[in-house]
């Protein structure tokens, strides 16, 4: 093993770029083993990015691989010096309550983490998609409260979990993502004796816990959560609820720049105006998703009038998804047309330098023809002063990475892109 006397700058920079290059733990962990034998200056190099991300029982992340958590607190009680690299933190309650049946692989997992103290992000959640549990019921509960409480911890989120108690939230969070949350009530609040984070990035799927949480006070009367300093907010859902938390979030938040809105709504995006505009003059990035599963309905229907009042705003990336499981083929072109033309009225946009289709058609078997999307958009592809791509997927399903936690998965059997600075390209991968 050799030792060069090379800056540790210059030794960072490649074993971050040979990390970079990774796309699963598994490649990863490889590589940074075989760099770290070729040079002792590697190692402790090599462990930053080997330990930076652990998860326990958590198979929602195709990239990552888990482990029990018998075999995490094994490892690292045994390897207690390796848990100051880790960084990022994915647990699974259910699966981890019902496998650590004795108390003494309780005890060496409390212990464990007990141990971790540079934590800079970590996610709690049950192990089923439908599965719902109390935080408290874990075992370890109070080891969990360690985790919460690290002063490096700027990242959460909670997944299908019920009578969360509120003072989880503590002061360093930066970014925090609620799915299927319930609060505790407010008879029950911890004593609080730091300020409310001071989030920047929200994102959330259920807008009664969010609404809850954005409107209850602690017994200090701070808010819960602070978002005055909010940049994006990222929210999926159904009904109009979900744009009305929009308003309540863009009115409170004096910087807010990125909107990321997925919904589930047979009247499109009515009512988008008045959910962004309270944020209008600080806006800079919006991405609209409509989930669809008829032919005949077209998820952009109302976005015309909408993007109409929006106009002559600072916007200056657009971004419109569109997931169904039937060919778009049967979609209103018409409002496509008004869409192309209503946003190359430069007077209208004078600050919009990009715009973005993204169509994803899920299959349940591969399709007989190969989808290849229409050149539209004619006007937006002429542009010489937005830059436009164009994408189409279709994606199969797959029982190849079905386990027992997560849903459906599936795999892109063909994808096309067309942009105002290339012509058509495709390739397709083979499950």
């Amino acid at each position: 093993m050799s030792s060069p006397k090379l800056p540790l700058e210059i030794l960072t920079v490649v074993i971050d770029a040979l990390a970079a290059s990774c796309s699963d733990d598994e490649s990863l962990s490889e590589l940074m083993q075989s760099a770290a034998l070729t040079c002792r200056a590697f190692v402790p190099l090599s462990r930053r990015h080997i330990f930076a991300s652990v998860a326990i029982d958590d198979f929602n992340n195709p990239h990552r691989k888990p482990i029990s958590p018998l075999e995490f607190a094994n490892f690292f009680t045994e390897h207690s010096y390796l848990t100051k690299y880790i960084r990022e933190l994915s647990i699974s309650i259910l699966a981890t309550t019902s496998q650590s049946e004795s108390a003494g692989e309780v005890e060496n997992l409390f212990k464990t983490f007990l141990n971790i103290h540079g934590l800079e992000s970590l996610s709690i959640s049950s192990s089923g998609i439908y599965a719902v549990m109390k935080l408290s019921d874990s075992p370890f509960s109070s080891a969990i409260q360690h985790l919460l409480q690290v002063p490096s911890l700027s990242r959460l989120r909670l997944s299908h979990l019920t009578e969360v108690p509120l003072d989880v939230l503590t002061t360093n969070l930066k970014h925090l993502s609620l799915e299927s949350v319930n609060w505790k009530s407010t008879g029950e609040f911890s004593s609080f004796d730091m300020p409310p984070p001071d989030l920047e990035v929200l994102t959330f799927n259920s807008s009664h816990s969010t609404r809850a949480l954005l409107s209850l006070v602690r017994p200090d009367n701070q808010p819960v959560v602070s978002l005055k300093n909010l940049r994006r907010l990222e929210i999926m859902g159904m009904g109009e609820e979900i744009l009305k938390i929009c308003r309540m979030v863009a009115s409170t938040s004096k910087v807010l720049a990125s909107i990321y809105l997925s919904v589930c709504m047979h009247d499109g995006f009515t009512g988008l105006y008045d959910a962004i505009s309270p944020s209008l003059n600080t806006l800079r990035h919006l991405v609209l998703v409509a989930c669809t599963e008829y032919q005949d309905l077209d998820p952009y229907q109302h976005a015309c009038e909408e993007l109409e009042k929006i106009a002559m705003a600072k916007i200056q990336t657009i971004t419109f998804k569109v997931n169904t499981d039937c060919s778009i083929e049967g979609t209103n072109e018409n409002n496509w047309d008004r869409i192309d033309e209503l946003l190359t009225l430069g007077a209208n946009w004078p600050y919009l330098t990009d715009v973005r289709l993204e169509v994803t058609i899920w299959r349940p078997k591969r399709p007989d023809r190969t989808f290849e999307p229409k050149v539209c958009f004619k006007r937006l592809l002429a542009s010489k002063c937005i830059h436009f791509v164009y994408e189409c997927h279709n994606k199969v399903f797959t029982e190849k990475y079905i386990t027992q936690s997560e849903g459906l998965r599936a795999v892109d059997v063909s994808h096309y892109t067309i942009s105002s600075s290339s012509s058509l390209h495709a390739n397709s991968t083979t499950i």
